[in-house]
């Protein structure tokens, strides 16, 4: 019988797909949770699990550890392992990782499933009820558990406390989330998901009525009226109240009846005590956001704009900039409310073959904005400007770019380049094996040029592209390509195996006949030309078109020309004080000329200047030099150190040199390139 461990412990990323592969066993109760955010929860540490001695994963616990309280989102024992007490064992550690300042545990979980019966058992008290806002309107039990023995916290208590945002809704948002589902109606109908049950509470007010009545059609008339009900009605001075209309018809239309509801609206919610948010999709009212803010104190905001702010102040760690290049300003950064109210749309239109308009635009962000559980909206920032846009899904084997936008500008085909580029690198740093899919009509024509030149295969509508992290026979690469995506598996069997590596980079092809080399580099060159993480540090030097690109070139002195011959695969090892193996790239050509000639041919690429080349042939322009071109860079997970190089090249070679590029056999690459997995 296989033993089960006693003591939970504390889940990492490593642990990414036993945890996925529990929870999706059991999505019909656990719900959905992308997979970015599973591998973030992992990585802050907020996931424990209870293993048996061969190492299935038998339970798992993933919870948000607030300043005063944890929140249980998922709970999960497998089918066969359940009645072992496996789940208080887990709720057990839970409560001892807390300190004085966590108050209580707390979660919601729906009245209709099994899992009410167990919470009592694990000294959860059932402290209220709150009707989910999907449109099915499941009954939720909130369970609270007190870790403060000196104090009786309620749900409601804490439901009242400043972590919840008081908002109004205007009559539009109740009408769209009465509507069949559409584009139209997603931002709207997003504000009823479960998971912003203890973030926000919904108001409405007595002039919505009004509105509903003005409705000739019957059908939506009760609709409506039966949707209003379900909210409670914000209390108001009315004197206060007429003050306000007074003062809004400076800044509105006041015309016609539709008119004098919205001034009514913000009107009475100027006039309520405390609410100082109002939610409508009525671009008019949006446009004088900034007047109504001074005139009344209201933030009138977009549905996706209130959803973006709640999940940004309920994880804040995802909305930190990814730095890229330090002076410069160079960084990822993911959509906040702030953002997507200031976004230069106008920037993003008119391309090459683009007839796209600014409400069209709108409405894709605030659709994905409005879903932030799902969809990861970044905005490239450069010199405090957006340069790019992109929306993905992720799951643990599958990258969907939604959409894709390039500001325009002369810069424009670089940063379309680097977009996909870091989509790619992204990839491979976190996942072993996965297909990046992107659709024609997701992202905008100058973009096109440069998906055949990453890899991307056009298959039907789309772009496809495998990222694979390892070392494999052409044939196991063709069978995970039919695992991950069986209907294009037919594009990948007639390719060769170097034409196979590039395709899904950065694969290691075993059957590939090729070399292998490591070739040394300055710590400074290092930075701008394959280490994309490291280039936030000083040694950058400013030059961000060069980490941009996705091909690029290294000069040298003119050593091993004859072994160095693509196609081949390199290894960068920076010498200095780091010493150590940093990335993989591919060798596509080795070019050796007089330094003139070459640096003609090849300034726009690469990191030096005339002076460094003129240097390097020691002031000789008669010298040959010679110019690595190499493209497909990835930076290693983990950099193989100096002491595991030797450890691995040293048997049979003698005491390792590393002051001139250094040919490898197909083992110690694979080797190499293995430790730099794990």
């Amino acid at each position: 019988m296989t033993m089960i461990n006693d003591s939970p412990v504390t889940l990492t990323p490593a642990h990414y797909v036993a945890v996925d592969k529990l929870m999706k066993e059991n999505g019909q109760t656990l719900g959905f949770l992308p997979g970015k955010a599973l591998h973030e929860y992992l990585e802050r540490g907020t996931v424990m699990g209870i293993q048996d001695d061969s190492g299935t994963l038998l339970a798992y616990l993933l919870y948000a550890d607030h300043s005063t309280y944890f929140r249980i989102w998922h709970l999960c024992v497998s089918s066969t392992s359940r009645g072992q007490g496996l789940a208080r064992k887990l709720v057990d550690r839970l409560v001892s990782v807390g300190d004085t300042g966590h108050k209580y545990i707390k979660l919601s979980c729906r009245r209709d499933y099994e899992a009410n019966n167990m919470w009592r058992k694990l000294a959860f008290v059932p402290e209220g009820e709150k009707r989910g806002r999907s449109k099915e309107g499941y009954l939720l039990t909130l369970w609270v558990r007190n870790l403060a023995k000196d104090e009786q916290l309620s749900l409601f208590q804490a439901d009242k406390s400043d972590d919840r945002v008081d908002a109004v809704l205007d009559a539009q948002i109740i009408f769209y989330t009465g509507e069949p589902d559409s584009d139209r109606a997603r931002p709207s109908k997003a504000l009823l998901a479960d998971h912003l049950v203890d973030s926000v509470n919904y108001y409405i007010t007595d002039e919505l009525f009004h509105e509903i009545n003005r409705s000739d059609d019957d059908e939506k008339r009760n609709r409506s009226q039966q949707l209003a009900h379900q909210y409670p009605r914000v209390e108001h001075d009315p004197e206060v109240k007429d003050q306000f209309v007074d003062k809004l018809k400076q800044i509105l239309p006041s015309e016609s009846d539709a008119d004098m509801s919205d001034i009514n609206h913000l009107a009475i919610t100027a006039a309520s005590d405390g609410i100082k948010v109002f939610v409508t999709e009525d671009e008019g009212i949006l446009k004088r956001q900034r007047d109504i803010l001074e005139c009344t104190g209201i933030s009138v905001v977009y549905p996706s704009e209130l959803i973006v702010s709640l999940h940004e102040l309920s994880d804040r760690q995802l909305y930190v900039p990814s730095r890229i290049a330090g002076e410069q300003g160079l960084e990822w950064r993911r959509m906040s409310s702030d953002n997507l109210q200031a976004f230069p749309f106008d920037r993003f239109l008119g391309q090459a073959g683009q007839t796209e308009k600014k409400g069209i635009l709108r409405q894709k962000l605030n659709e994905h904005c409005a879903c932030p559980h799902q969809y990861r909206v970044e905005q490239l920032w450069f010199g405090g400007e957006v340069m790019a846009l992109r929306v993905v899904t992720e799951s643990s084997s599958k990258i969907n770019i939604m959409l894709a936008r390039i500001a325009r500008g002369e810069d424009h085909a670089l940063f379309g380049r680097y977009l996909l580029a870091d989509t790619i690198t992204r990839a491979a740093r976190h996942h072993d094996e996965c297909m990046i899919q992107v659709e024609d009509s997701f992202v905008p024509p100058p973009v096109f040029p440069y998906l055949n030149d990453m890899g991307f295969v056009r298959h039907e509508n789309a772009y496809v592209r495998f990222v694979f992290s390892g070392t494999w026979s052409r044939l196991d690469v063709l069978s995970r390509i039919r695992k991950l995506a069986p209907s294009v598996q037919g594009l990948y069997n007639s390719k060769a195996c170097t034409d196979l590596e590039k395709v899904c980079s950065p694969l290691s092809v075993t059957d590939a006949d090729q070399r292998f080399v490591l070739v040394p580099i300055k710590p400074g060159y290092a930075i701008s030309l394959v280490d994309n993480s490291g280039s936030a540090r000083d040694m950058f030097g400013g030059r961000v078109d060069v980490l941009l690109r996705w091909k690029n070139v290294y000069y040298r002195r003119k050593t091993h020309h004859r072994k160095l011959k693509a196609p081949a695969r390199i290894l960068w090892y920076v010498s200095g004080n780091q010493r150590e193996v940093v990335a993989v790239s591919r060798l596509d050509d080795v070019v050796c000329d007089k330094p003139k000639v070459l640096f003609k041919k090849f300034k726009r690429l690469g990191v030096l200047d005339w002076k460094d080349i003129f240097d390097m042939c020691r002031r000789d322009v008669s010298t040959e030099l010679m110019t690595l071109l190499f493209s497909h860079t990835f930076p290693f997970r983990k950099p193989v150190s100096l002491a595991i190089l030797r450890e691995i090249l040293e048997n049979g070679r003698g005491t390792l040199s590393l002051q001139s590029p250094l040919m490898l056999t197909a083992n110690e690459f694979a080797e190499i390139y293995r430790r730099s997995l794990r």
